[in-house]
């Protein structure tokens, strides 16, 4: 038997120099360094090492007999927790000083279940369609951190309870378990990768692997032989490792099958130096500088996201890589501060609290940290912070689309009575945003979050005209028959969608629809042309008239952020609002929109016309708020601007009735 089977638990400096190796490649990758665009795989290196080593742990005390909960817990939170809430006490400050009112409500919300261990479900729910940049969300990278506390809290017991049971089969057992998940991920991943992404169960085969090396006799244990296996295959496993940060990228379908080359250049490096002699690629990470790297990965890992967030929320351009650069130098110097006077002094028992100290603490902690999720969420934000800047604040303002989303065909809904098939759960007469009177016009908008955000505006135009409004909207859809998205999402069938949509518009009464979208998310995947003809031939064969609604000018970064920073910054607005400079990156998809208008004979109603006279768009109103909720959708307020334009447009008149 090894030392460690014998549950020697003997430091490796190897796996240090693999840490390096892992937050080094996630680091870059949030700088969008190049050469870099896999980078986020070294999330899955960590998994690995740290399935490894909580399970050498578990293992030496279960084969003792000597197991302790409290032991195990109390060594996690001395590990875990002083850094961690160190760096999350910094990002709460900076929040409060600098951040919006809605941007601290959203970090309200994200620590609230950061401090249950619990990011990774703010994170899968936020990171979507709707989702404001990422470097919004300061804590963005803690949904990691909560994977391996949920693997904390589920693998000793599940690990000492099959010991016990049938201690000859645990081996057997996890690896049943780990290939069931791969098996789950691989699935997820085909129909809902932000699931497969965030959440433990898709994620516990690349801990589970790591925990199989530990439990595992060494592969590459002694005699000569054995060496030029073992360096052959560490040299492998790194090239695996190395090759999925260079040649991944977001496009890569991930975790799924594409995770199976890190993970196992990962385990590759862990086995072969688990025989006790390094070899060559064990002697490259063990080298003093990687190292050191490795001792300061987890409070670097902590820092350089909220680092790279606060440069780049406080910056009016993106950064250059030299600036990110020098972002990740300030925030390793934190993290070897964190590491030399945090993370060391906390680690051994008693040295700064004895076990009930730790605990208290670590409650004291969690308690704070909801408290103030709880408090800033309740507040909207603390807005009494800047009381000069209240219109920005306003719910017109912070929002897009009507006040309830009834009518989003998500999953989960009841299922209506019109066209069952085809909004699954979703009756299309809950989405009438204003009723009229029997025999008025009936008119139905239809296409993605951007017809639902210009929805306010018609509404105010159906009021007007006395005209019954319906919505039919799926996110990230493309009003097409025969279109889906261009992503894999959670939301409903965008296909099943859009096929039904002629059936509910005519069900529905319906004798115009309005079709809108964020036109330049499909071009050039789709062929805007002929997705437009296509649709109107099956709308009019049904009796129906379609309209197109061209897209709304984007601004170029996040339009009341700027706006709120500018204005609390005292510094001028970074916004262009040149017309034709906003619409160059539309240019290709608003000319695929006016062929298939013209192509198919119909009413092509612009936004633009309406935002921006004489070539000048407007973006704030006349008290002060924005127009935009976003970058590219308009608030309720810009909504309203440019509705009843739109409407009066339309075509549709009082001889329809």
């Amino acid at each position: 038997m090894t030392g460690e089977q014998r549950g020697d638990l003997s430091y490796r400096p190897d796996i240090d120099g693999l840490r390096a190796l892992a937050v080094m490649a996630v680091a870059l990758y949030h700088a969008e360094i190049p050469g870099f665009s896999g980078g986020f795989v070294g999330v899955d290196i960590f998994f690995v090492i740290s399935g490894y080593l909580i399970t050498r742990i578990i293992a030496a005390g279960a084969r003792r007999g000597d197991f302790s909960f409290l032991d195990f817990y109390e060594r996690r939170a001395r590990r875990l927790l002083p850094a961690l809430f160190l760096v999350a006490t910094a990002v709460t400050l900076f929040t409060l000083a600098y951040k919006s009112p809605r941007d601290t409500a959203i970090f309200g919300e994200s620590v609230s279940l950061f401090a249950v261990f619990a990011a990774n479900f703010f994170f899968y729910d936020q990171l979507d369609y709707f989702a404001d940049p990422a470097a919004f969300y300061p804590l963005l990278h803690t949904w990691s951190l909560a994977v391996e506390e949920q693997f904390y809290l589920i693998w000793p017991p599940l690990l000492l309870l099959l010991w016990r049971w049938r201690p000859e089969r645990v081996f057997a057992a996890l690896a049943a378990l780990a290939a069931l998940s791969l098996a789950a991920s691989v699935v997820a991943v085909a129909y809902d990768p932000q699931l497969a992404f965030f959440h433990t169960p898709f994620r516990l085969w690349q801990l589970g692997a790591g925990g199989l090396l530990a439990l595992a006799p060494p592969v590459f244990a002694g005699g000569r032989g054995q060496r030029a296996r073992r360096d052959g295959a560490a040299a492998l496993g790194l090239a695996l490792m190395v090759g999925s940060i260079a040649f991944y990228s977001d496009q890569t379908p991930f975790p799924g099958l594409a995770a199976i080359p890190p993970t196992l250049g990962a385990a590759l490096v862990i086995a072969a130096g688990a025989g006790g002699e390094a070899g060559r690629v064990g002697a490259l990470l063990s080298a003093r500088p990687a190292v050191f790297v490795g001792l300061c990965s987890y409070s670097f890992y902590l820092w350089h996201w909220p680092a790279l967030s606060a440069a780049r929320y406080l910056s009016f351009e993106p950064l250059s890589i030299a600036q990110s650069i020098g972002v990740l130098v300030v925030a390793f110097l934190l993290a070897a501060l964190t590491w030399a006077y945090v993370e060391r002094p906390f680690r051994g028992a008693g040295q700064v609290l004895g076990r009930q100290g730790v605990f208290a603490c670590a409650g004291a902690g969690i308690a704070a940290f909801l408290l103030f999720g709880w408090a800033v969420q309740e507040t909207n934000g603390l807005p009494g912070r800047f009381p000069a800047l209240a219109p920005l604040f306003t719910e017109d303002a912070r929002r897009y689309g009507p006040a309830p989303a009834s009518c989003a065909p998500l999953p989960g809904r009841r299922r209506g009575e019109i066209a069952d098939d085809l909004l699954d759960g979703v009756d299309p007469r809950s989405c009438a945003l204003r009723q009229a009177a029997e025999g008025r016009p009936v008119v139905a908008l239809a296409g993605d979050s951007h017809a639902w955000a210009l929805a306010p505006g018609l509404a105010l135009w159906a009021e007007q005209a006395d005209v019954t409004l319906y919505v039919l909207w799926s996110p990230t859809c493309p009003p097409f028959i025969g279109a889906d998205r261009p992503v894999k999402t959670r939301f409903f069938d965008c296909a099943r969608h859009n096929a039904a949509m002629p059936d509910v518009a005519k069900a529905l009464g319906a004798r115009h629809v309005l079709l809108a979208a964020q036109w330049s998310r499909y071009e050039p995947r789709l062929d805007l042309a002929a997705g437009i003809t296509a649709t109107a031939k099956a709308l009019r064969d049904r009796g129906v008239e379609p309209v197109l609604i061209a897209e709304v000018p984007a601004q170029l970064g996040h339009t009341p952020t700027l706006v709120f920073r500018a204005r609390s910054l005292d510094r001028p607005y970074p916004l262009a609002r040149d017309r034709e400079t906003l619409e160059v990156p539309l240019r290709a998809a608003r000319d695929a929109v006016a062929q298939g208008a013209a192509a198919a004979k119909l009413r092509l109603l612009d936004p633009g016309d309406h935002l921006c006279p004489d070539g000048d768009c407007a973006v704030m109103s006349e008290d002060g708020a924005t127009l935009y909720a976003d970058s590219h959708h308009l608030n309720r307020i810009g909504a309203r601007r440019i509705g009843a334009a739109l409407g009066r447009r339309s075509g549709v008149s009082d001889l329809e009735r």
